[in-house]
């Protein structure tokens, strides 16, 4: 299991290097840019992956499916958040945040969002798909 201070620095330098570097950021996802055979640009890409494995490597649930669904959700998370950071579209949120929240404590709040989706139910089911079937 992941070390949950770990994930959290984490989420933090993603969203951090995104707002600092928007420019470069954008650019490492537009592949019709870049030269996918670059053996650096490879290297790059199997380090980042290593890094969203992390992630999904927290979860306690062992199926594949839980995992690759923890690693795909945190990295949505983290992409979007950075996008709507960089595009200046959290003010609404931060306008009803309490007051004193910046923008990595409003990160926060969707990782722990995020964490308390991922816990089991007293029956054993995962609360967070349980969850999210309510809201729908």
């Amino acid at each position: 299991v992941a070390d949950p201070n770990w994930s959290v620095a984490s989420s933090h330098a993603y969203v951090s290097f995104a707002i600092d570097n928007p420019g470069l950021f954008s650019l490492m996802f537009r592949g019709e840019r870049l030269n996918a055979d670059n053996p650096s640009l490879r290297a790059a890409r199997r380090n980042v992956f290593g890094v969203l494995e992390q992630f999904g490597s927290s979860s306690d649930l062992p199926e594949d499916r839980s995992r690759i669904g923890g690693m795909t959700a945190q990295w949505c998370l983290l992409h979007g958040y950075a996008v709507l950071a960089i595009d200046g579209r959290l003010a609404r949120l931060m306008a009803i945040a309490p007051k004193g929240t910046d923008t990595m404590g409003l990160l926060d709040f969707a990782l722990t969002y995020l964490a308390g989706a991922n816990s089991q139910e007293p029956d054993g089911k995962p609360a967070g798909r349980r969850m999210i079937h309510k809201r729908m």
